[in-house]
């Protein structure tokens, strides 16, 4: 049992927040003094409130902002929340110098048995979420997987995000033939429409009778393996896709809650989410991002696109996106393109992935609904978009610059 009532500093987005005062009410003994969506602001947030421990959300495993606020305050115990509870993630957060690491759903009497220890002597570790490996691989009573076991396997697999800044420039085709390329490779694989407003729906011309929107009434349910069946489509190359909403009124309904507990369960049931974000930057392009193993930043051989390109390259670099995880791919390049393609590679600022060549085949199969990557996989186009998860970006130096508008545009919280 704790010693005393713990006052709390709690660090992360909005959605995080309400989620942590929800789960520890108002009766409990651990009280929340301060609230900050940034780890910079930590200090101020706390002001001359004696706080004793801080919870700070750590997505994707990434440690950057608990490190920040246990440097800026010393002497309060920093827990990293994260997406992945196990073994590793912990000893990581202990060899930082932090009090350890919990899920970000822990539950009130999880958060009591981590802080106890906390008032025990200078560096005592809050225990492990996982005790050993084979708690990953638990059973219930019944046999089948709980949705606690499930989350050890989270972000785990291949999370594969495409993007840009400027819309038209191919990255939803690309996400649904790589789909299908992996489909047909074997692998278990869900595409995600991150965006308010989606069109891959439309491009594959199916009418789904669910989309991301209907996933924030999920939040707070546990989701099993008959996720895949209930509430995502499955595609005919064999893939499964969770379309964004079609009709603008449904936009309020994508949060970034959504979001998260989509891409969750995706990541915990297949081999390959590929996450398709919107042009337009939110919450759901920062959960995405963060959560990716690889990120192809999308453009064509054209002068808007490629100056998009070098403003999203910032923006990965103010989201501290490992310069190894990202890289750029250069869609539908033409046999004479009018900027030449020295030009062009001299513009991205990340490696170069690939060259899809222009093929007035894509466009005539997508006006049938059907994917060439499936239809045609010795084509050019198809062999270009199998190689993507082949390849493998080198580390490149990218110069930071002034992109404040774009950091308070994420910023903000996508739920309404």
């Amino acid at each position: 049992m704790m010693k005393e009532p713990k006052a709390l500093l709690v660090v992360g987005q909005r959605v995080f927040l309400e989620d942590v005062r929800r789960r520890i009410g108002p009766t409990s003994a651990i009280k929340i003094l301060a609230e900050t969506s940034a780890a910079a602001d930590a200090p101020q947030a706390v002001g001359d409130k004696r706080v004793s421990c801080a919870i700070v959300e750590c997505l994707s495993g990434e440690f950057g902002d608990a490190v920040a606020v246990a440097s800026a305050l010393p002497g309060v115990a920093v827990l990293a929340a994260c997406d992945r509870p196990d073994l590793a993630l912990w000893r990581r957060a202990r060899s930082l110098g932090l009090a350890g690491a919990l899920p970000r759903d822990f539950d009130l009497a999880f958060l009591e048995k981590a802080l106890a220890f906390c008032d025990g002597p200078a560096g005592a570790a809050a225990p492990c979420p996982v005790e050993s490996e084979d708690a990953l691989r638990c059973r219930p009573a019944d046999g089948r997987e709980s949705w606690a076991a499930m989350r050890g396997a989270v972000f785990r697999q291949e999370v594969v995000v495409f993007c840009s800044s400027k819309g038209g420039v191919g990255k939803t085709t690309l996400a649904l033939n790589l789909a299908a390329a992996c489909a047909s490779a074997g692998r278990r694989t869900a595409v995600l429409e991150f965006a308010h407003y989606g069109t891959a729906a439309s491009l594959l011309q199916i009418d789904p009778a669910l989309t991301l929107a209907d996933w924030d009434s999920l939040a707070g349910e546990p989701v099993g393996p008959q996720v895949l069946q209930d509430y995502f489509v499955k595609h005919a190359c064999g893939f499964w896709l969770l379309p964004a909403p079609r009709r603008l009124k449904d936009a309020e309904l994508v949060t970034a809650r959504a979001g998260t507990r989509a891409l969750e369960s995706a990541a915990a049931l297949v081999d390959v989410v590929i996450v398709d974000t919107s042009p337009v930057p939110s919450d759901l392009t920062v959960l995405a991002l963060r959560s990716a193993t690889r990120v192809f930043v999308v453009a064509t051989v054209d002068v808007p696109a490629l100056r998009a390109v070098r403003d999203f390259c910032e923006v990965l670099d103010l989201l501290e996106v490992a310069p190894g995880r990202a890289a750029c791919v250069l869609n539908r390049v033409p046999a004479r393109p009018t900027v030449p393609l020295d030009r062009a590679l001299e513009c991205l600022v990340r490696p170069l992935a690939a060259k899809v060549p222009e093929d007035p085949r894509v466009q005539e199969l997508q006006d049938r609904g059907a994917l060439p990557a499936a239809v045609e996989p010795q084509g050019a186009f198809a062999l270009a978009v199998q190689g993507l998860l082949a390849s493998r970006a080198e580390s490149a130096g990218v110069s930071r610059g002034r992109f404040a508008w774009m950091l308070d545009l994420i910023g903000r919280s996508a739920s309404r």
